[in-house]
This record gives C-alpha cells, structure tokens and sequence, in this order.
C-alpha cells in the first residue's frame, strides 16, 4: 500500500516498465526535501544518521518506503524499487556536515549508503595556524596551540576520508569562516571608524594592516584546502567549490567564492613538499642522535685487572 501510494497510484511492476525520465521525475518529487538536510553529531541524534536524514522527507510515504527496517517487507519486485529510490535520495540531496562532526557522520553511514551520496556541504571553522601544521615538533607550543594543530590536522583525515569513502561525490562545497575572529575584527570595525571620519581611509592605517594580518589566517587556511583537493587527492574539476565568510572592516559579511589559482596552487604545493621534506631530514637527524647517544660505554680496565667470567 505504501508502494502505491509513493508511486502515485502505480502497481511495482508497471512503474518499473516506465521511461527513466519519468520515474526520476516521480523520485524527485517524493524523494527531494525542502532546502538542505542538516547533519548534526550522531551523539546528539536519537535514530541513526540515516533515519534521521530520511526524516527530513515531506512524503510521509516516502519516510515509510525508505526505512531500513521497510526492506525485509517489501515483496522482491517492491526491494528493486526500494534500492532505486534509495540510490536517487542520496545522490540528489544536499547534506550539510559541520567539519567536526565529520568523523562521527562517516561512521555512522554504512559503506552502501557512503557509495551514493552526491553532494555535500561542509562547514570548516578557519583555526590559527596553518603554518604550524609542516612544523617539525609541537613540542615548542603551548597546550592552546597544539590543540589547534590537533583539530587542524583531524580536519584534514577526515577530509581525506570523506572523498575516499563517499567515492561518487559529484559536489562538495567547503564554507570555511572564522567566528571565532569576529569579536576581534568588531573592536577593529569600532575603531576603524574614526579613521573614516578624519577622511584617512586612503592610507594604509594601522587598523587595515590588523584586520589582513587576521585574515592571513582564513587566506592560509583555504590555500592549503585547495591543495589537499586539488594536488594531494587530484579531484575532478567543477566538483569541489571552496567559499571564504568574513566580515569586513565595514561591519558587513559577505561570502565570497575562491577562484583556484593553479599557478599559485603550485607554489603551495612546492611549500608544503619542501616542508616535508625538511621535516623528515630532522627527523632522520634526531634518530641519529638518538642511536649515537645509546652506544654502550666501554670501559678500560687496568692491564692487571683479573676478570672473574665464572
């Protein structure tokens, strides 16, 4: 019944004998919420991430037909419907995933269900400070900064992760922002504004040159985003979009879409290969200090010295 019903008075069998167009179109009228599907953190959703994405679905039919737990009662010519129409749910909504709630979302999917999602947004919090991540050691940094540096490379495996799991993507869009600046950039707004009024906007004032220094971080951090997509994964073009939220020193925010500079995309690849590179020769000089300060002492016994072996 709740077949016919999702399949607006068709029977299984005559819907399967339908143009393809014409059953996508019914697909995309059940099956296609309102907007985005939000994705909070598995540990603060009640169901499974599934069940709670496939709860955003208007069609109360659809939300029956796509349950897991529908599939064990669905007649066989009824399951190759369900697999169809699950395949297009998946791959034609847009599912929006907070960065740190990434790792959580993808074990939360099972590999099925990972092979058909086809778009995605994720929201990326720009964290000070990208330069540390090709650092040497952490060790010369305060507990404030290598948290930093931990959540920064998290973000990173679990970016990785998403394009190796989730293999059918055919859009993902990065929004990264820096809430975490605004109060910062606030006081500068305030005080920027007096400059305006003396009419010394036109000089480079001291507050434009705090106000890029803040925003070095966001520019740092997208650089190394389009690299990791671009270079170190190699991902299709026209699939991955990258868009920087910031306020200005206006008071107004605006999102503003990254256009890949692949000239520039190379420098950064050659920055990031060289410190590497230059992290492994220390690495491979402290393991050689290491073993050298681990050589046994020998010690030299006086000529008369009789040593006991017994």
């Amino acid at each position: 019944m709740v077949s016919n019903e999702l399949l607006s008075g068709y029977n299984i069998e005559a819907f399967m004998k339908l143009p393809v167009m014409e059953k996508l179109a019914t697909y995309r009228d059940k099956l296609q919420a309102h907007g985005m599907i939000k994705i909070s953190d598995s540990s603060t959703i009640s169901s499974d991430i599934a069940t709670h994405c496939i709860a955003w679905l208007p069609d109360k039919n659809a939300r029956s037909f796509l349950a897991a737990s529908a599939l064990s009662l669905l007649p066989p010519a009824s399951q190759e419907v369900w697999r169809e129409a699950s395949r297009h749910f998946w791959r034609n909504n847009v599912f929006v995933v907070k960065a740190s709630h990434l790792k959580a979302v993808l074990n939360g999917l099972n590999a099925r269900i990972k092979s058909y999602v086809g778009m995605i947004h994720i929201d990326l919090e720009a964290l000070d400070d990208m330069e540390n991540v090709a650092c040497d050691s952490p060790s010369h940094l305060d507990n404030g900064h290598r948290q930093t540096l931990g959540v920064i490379r998290q973000q990173n495996q679990d970016l990785r992760r998403l394009m190796q799991e989730c293999y059918n993507l055919a859009w993902a869009r990065i929004h990264v922002h820096s809430e975490w600046l605004e109060g910062d950039i606030h006081d500068l707004v305030k005080a920027h504004r007096g400059c305006q009024i003396l009419r010394e906007q036109h000089k480079r004032c001291r507050h434009i040159l705090q106000y890029n220094k803040l925003c070095m971080n966001a520019q740092r951090r997208v650089e190394h985003l389009t690299w990791l997509f671009c270079k170190s994964l190699k991902c299709k073009r026209d699939t991955i979009f990258v868009d920087v939220e910031h306020l200005g020193l206006d008071g107004e925010t605006r999102i503003l879409e990254v256009q890949i500079d692949h000239a520039k995309l190379d420098e950064v690849d050659k920055k990031i290969r060289a410190a590497r590179e230059q992290k492994k020769q220390k690495g491979e000089e402290r393991q050689k200090k290491s073993r050298a300060s681990k050589k046994p002492v020998v010690k030299k016994f006086r000529g008369r010295e009789v040593i006991d072996l017994t």
